[in-house]
């Protein structure tokens, strides 16, 4: 097992006064596997950049390999957009794949987002229908599609099994 510690450092002045700072709230020490990968994306194609699932379950998701995960061992996703910051794609969460529920985010060039536990965290609903507290799946399956022109995401996972 290893320590998996993530700092987050902001820096800027603004008005000549430093407002940056550095954030190191989040840690595990039970991770056992880390997948790092640079994956090519073709513009206007939506590919699947890893799936999770329990298997008892999620029979819809079971799979093998290492872009499967059970989705309670999933503790830390940095996803970023290594191409220039003028190009976008849409990275997508959804929570299952026979119905699914799904968030889309548009993800500049040079951005990242983090993701941390899978399990019962992603409740995508119309707004009339959500209820927060109730309702929450499992991000099941998370894909990116570039827009406009090829884009490499970096891809960072972290999981306990």
């Amino acid at each position: 097992m290893a320590t998996l510690n993530v700092t987050i450092t902001e820096a800027i002045t603004l008005n000549g006064k430093d407002q940056g700072g550095s954030y190191s709230g989040f840690s595990n020490s039970s991770i056992t596997q880390v997948i790092k990968r640079q994956i090519e994306c073709t513009a206007g194609t939506e590919l699947t950049l890893y799936q999770a699932s329990d298997a008892v379950t999620d029979s819809g998701f079971v799979g093998t390999g290492s872009s499967w995960f059970d989705e309670d061992s999933i503790k830390y996703v940095r996803i970023t957009n290594l191409a220039a910051t003028t190009v976008h794609g849409f990275l997508r969460l959804q929570n299952s794949e026979t119905t699914p529920d799904e968030v889309s985010y548009k993800l500049y060039g040079k951005q990242s987002l983090i993701l941390y536990s899978h399990d019962t965290s992603l409740n995508a609903v119309d707004e009339a229908a959500l209820s927060l507290g109730t309702g929450e799946g499992d991000i099941e399956k998370v894909s990116f599609e570039a827009i406009s022109t090829n884009q490499d995401i970096e891809l960072f996972i972290a999981s306990t099994d």
